[in-house]
C-alpha cells in the first residue's frame, strides 16, 4: 500500500483525492489520524517519527522527499537494500508532474528507438538504448515541439539519464509543463510522489514508538505550440551541404 492510499484508508476517502502537494489538514487529518499515521510508517520501516513531522512536512510530497532524504539506509533495506531500489525510490517521489513528463518521455523515447516503454530504464544512460547523435536531435525536436521549449541536444550530455532529463525539465520549466499537462497530472489516479510501500508489520520487528495523540495540526490534455527550432544531425547537415 502506498502513502496515499495509507492516507486514504485512515480518512475513509478514495486514493485519487489525495493530492501530494496539499496539505494533509485539508483532507481532515486531525490529531488522532496524524498520530495513526505517523504509527503505520513507523511500524513498516522501522523509524521514530513523531506526528511532530506533520508541522515541518505538511504534504505527503514533503514527507516523502523528507524520508528518503533522512532515511535512506532503512529505505533502501525495506525496498530491496541496493542502490538501483533506493533510486527508484527516488524517481516514484517525485511529483505527479515528474511522473507523468516520465511517462510521456519514455513513450516518445521508445518510439525513436522502436522499442518498448517499460524497456526505457529512467536511471541507465540513454545512449544504452541506442541513441546518438541524430536520435538524441530528434528527440530534443519532440521535447520541444510538445512543450514549447527551446532545448539543444547537447542537454543529454548533463543529463544523460532519463530521470535526470526530467528532474532538470521539471526543476526548470515547471509552469510550462503544468500549462500543458496540468490535466492529465490532476485526472492521475495515484500520485506518483506517493508511492513507498506501506506493508503489514513483518512479524518479529522490534516495536516502534506508538502515539495515541498529536498536537493538532494548524489544463486540458497535450496542446500543440507553435513550431519550436529544429535540430538537424550531423548526417543530415552534410546531406544539405552537398
Amino acid at each position: 500500500m502506498s502513502l496515499a492510499r495509507a492516507a486514504a484508508a485512515l480518512l475513509k476517502l478514495a486514493p485519487e483525492r489525495i493530492d501530494p502537494q496539499s496539505e494533509l489538514s485539508k483532507f481532515g487529518f486531525d490529531s488522532i489520524t496524524l498520530a495513526s499515521f505517523a504509527n503505520v510508517v513507523n511500524d513498516q520501516f522501522g523509524l521514530e517519527l513523531t506526528p511532530t513531522v506533520f508541522f515541518e512536512y505538511p504534504t505527503l510530497a514533503g514527507l516523502s522527499e523528507h524520508l528518503v532524504r533522512e532515511h535512506r539506509a532503512v529505505l533502501a533495506g525495506q525496498l530491496g537494500g541496493t542502490e538501483r531500489a533506493y533510486a527508484a525510490v527516488k524517481v516514484t517521489t517525485s511529483d505527479a508532474l515528474e511522473e507523468r513528463l516520465q511517462s510521456l518521455l519514455a513513450r516518445a523515447a521508445a518510439e525513436l528507438l522502436k522499442l518498448e516503454p517499460e524497456q526505457i530504464d529512467p536511471q541507465v544512460e540513454l545512449s544504452k538504448f541506442g541513441f546518438d547523435s541524430i536520435t538524441l536531435a530528434s528527440f530534443a525536436n519532440v521535447v520541444n515541439d510538445q512543450f514549447g521549449l527551446a532545448l539543444t541536444p547537447t542537454v543529454f550530455f548533463e543529463y544523460p539519464t532519463l530521470a535526470a532529463l526530467v528532474e532538470h525539465l521539471v526543476r526548470e520549466h515547471r509552469a510550462v509543463l503544468v500549462t500543458h499537462l496540468g490535466d492529465t497530472v490532476a485526472a492521475a489516479p495515484e500520485r506518483a510522489v506517493a508511492q513507498i510501500s506501506i506493508a503489514p508489520p513483518t512479524a518479529g520487528r522490534r516495536p516502534r514508538a506508538r502515539f495515541a495523540q498529536a498536537m493538532a495540526m494548524p489544463p486540458k490534455g497535450m496542446q500543440r505550440p507553435r513550431p519550436r527550432p529544429r535540430f538537424l544531425s550531423s548526417r543530415s547537415r552534410s546531406r544539405s551541404s552537398a
